[in-house]
């Protein structure tokens, strides 16, 4: 016993290290996503409002066009009060819930499985060093706050069947998962329900105890009810990222009615086959299924470079654990009879939902709960293969130099090679911190400066890095809609012209105007089309092999 719980701290210490160590290094950049939360944070604590000055105290927030649940924002908040707005604050709180998952995965399991204390040892481990959550637990990530809040709500749920006043704590937890993640919004009832279900010789024990698991629903649907009233403006923007209000759903609809009609075949028939309902159950079906895709897991992830390795062949979790989550999914399917394993299967199941109901998928950071239920089912075959079979030492040595290699292998390119790899700068903007840093010391020789519009929502960047005054941001702020919701000006600061127009002195002159030189300052994003030349007035930032990635190039008009 005092072994395990000498191995239970190690794995608990080495989670924390592998999240905090080198933080705001690592990944080598901050996405836009995560300075746009950093710098609303920082409006929000120096003027109570967002970028766009909306509030007091928002619990919506408008960027790029899209509508940002509240949770992380205020996460942040307190964060940059005391640490700065820089890139460890930001993702500080990821890594904080990050490493207290691994901490309540163990006692869920416990709890789940209370005579088998290997299986959560094992599970936490693999957790420890999963490539899906250290990744998401370095970035800011709202799912990863959320993936905690759910489980920490699972757990109290799963307490509540001998503690009636747990569930007001889960509760708690479920309703603080809502206003951070939209996934728990899709399972968390369904897994409310199923736990009741599973173990209702449990919860139904007693007369008193129904009214109390009844109400608890109750206040479930409440919760859920009342969170879509509070942000409904959300809501309708994020409408458009699920299956339900595609246009181009209607647009195949009629497409095959007008083509059945063209063969004479009777509307009433065409409509019976190609309606909306027959087309959103294929759509849900399809995106559902994906989930399950053994090479989204194991090898590519998602094609979105802020959410995986994917570019360096790997995936969400190791290659090596694809045979024992098999034989975890084997060993409760075979046992399904048995309250846990049956509780597991729900889990498996009910998880994936999220990304069936939405476009684009899969997408990892909607199936966070699906792959940490595959990772407990990866520990139940571990533990199997580790305790529950005839000992061979030959079989552990070869198994535990293999794990170690796929782990180091791991950990040697995530800290070592990620940070540097040419594949990240054109969806990490490699070198942006560095441009914003010194355009900030230099911005006084400069009465305009541009950035190449094809740095997609630039603005955004230098309002985090420099940073750029909220109240004055707020009010100064010049903006246009052209699919994100982007600045165009800010005093001195243009982001509207691209490299060519940048470079076309009319154009320049249209903004500045006539009468006094005036010094410029462009700064370029450098693409296979642009020409490079070394010239006096221009400077250049490299990337880890020398290659020029940003022109900054000094003008008069």
């Amino acid at each position: 016993m005092k072994n395990n719980k000498l191995i239970v701290f190690l794995i608990f210490f080495l989670a924390f290290i592998l999240r905090f160590i080198y933080l705001g290094q690592i990944p080598a950049e901050l996405n836009r996503d995560e300075v746009s939360v950093g710098f609303n944070a920082y409006s929000l604590l120096k003027t109570g409002r967002d970028e766009h000055g909306r509030g007091p105290w928002p619990l919506v927030f408008k960027a790029f066009g899209d509508y940002k649940i509240p949770g992380y924002i205020y996460l942040v908040l307190p964060v940059i009060k005391f640490f700065g707005l820089n890139a460890f604050s930001v993702r500080l709180p990821a890594a904080f819930f990050g490493f207290l998952t691994i901490i309540v995965l163990y006692f869920f399991i416990k709890e789940l499985f209370p005579k088998n204390e290997w299986l959560a040892i094992i599970a936490c481990f693999i957790l420890a060093i999963a490539p899906f959550h250290l990744h998401y637990s370095r970035q800011q990530f709202e799912a990863t706050v959320a993936l905690f809040f759910t489980l920490m709500g699972l757990l109290c749920l799963l307490k509540a069947r001998k503690n009636q006043k747990m569930l007001i704590f889960s509760l708690l937890a479920f309703l603080a998962s809502f206003f951070t993640y939209n996934t728990s919004l899709f399972i968390t009832l369904p897994l409310i329900l199923w736990t009741f279900y599973v173990y209702r010789q449990d919860f139904l024990v007693k007369k008193k105890a129904t009214v109390l698991n009844i109400i608890f629903v109750f206040l479930i649907i409440i919760s859920l009810l009342g969170y879509w009233n509070l942000v409904k403006e959300g809501n309708r923007g994020r409408t458009n990222t699920t299956i339900f209000n595609q246009i181009k759903t209607k647009e195949e609809i009629d497409s095959n009615l007008f083509l059945l009609n063209k063969k004479g075949s009777p509307l009433v028939i065409g409509r019976f086959f190609n309606n909306k309902l027959i087309f959103l159950t294929k759509a849900f079906i399809k995106n559902y299924l994906a989930a399950f895709n053994p090479k989204f897991i194991f090898i590519t992830s998602d094609n979105n470079y802020w959410h995986s390795l994917g570019y360096l062949n790997f995936g969400n979790i190791l290659i090596i654990l694809l045979p024992f989550i098999l034989m975890g999914i084997f060993k409760i399917f075979i046992n399904f009879k048995e309250k846990h394993n049956l509780w597991l299967i729900g889990y498996l199941f009910i998880t994936p939902i999220a990304n069936g109901l939405t476009i684009d998928s899969p997408i990892l950071t909607r199936l966070l709960d699906f792959h940490l239920v595959l990772i407990v089912l990866a520990g139940l075959g571990l533990e199997q293969f580790l305790f529950r079979q005839k000992k061979n030492n030959l079989k552990n040595i070869l198994f535990g130099g293999l794990f170690g290699f796929s782990i180091c292998n791991y950990l040697l390119t995530y800290f070592l090679i990620f940070p540097q790899s040419p594949m990240n700068a054109s969806s990490w903007l490699t070198g942006i911190r560095e441009v914003c840093q010194i355009v900030a010391k230099e911005e006084q020789k400069y009465d305009y400066i541009f950035l190449d519009s094809n740095v997609e929502l630039g603005y955004i960047f230098f309002a985090f890095y420099f940073p750029f005054p909220p109240v004055n941001f707020q009010r100064e702020a010049v903006w246009k809609f052209d699919g994100f919701d982007k600045v165009y000006s800010y005093k001195k600061y243009y982001f509207g012209l691209n490299v060519n127009e940048m470079n076309n002195f009319n154009n320049l002159k249209d903004i500045i105007g006539e009468g006094k030189s005036k010094n410029i300052l462009l700064i370029e994003k450098i693409t296979p089309e642009i020409s490079i030349t070394k010239e006096d007035n221009k400077f250049f930032i490299y990337d880890s092999f020398g290659k020029p990635i940003w022109q900054l190039k000094s003008i008069i008009i």
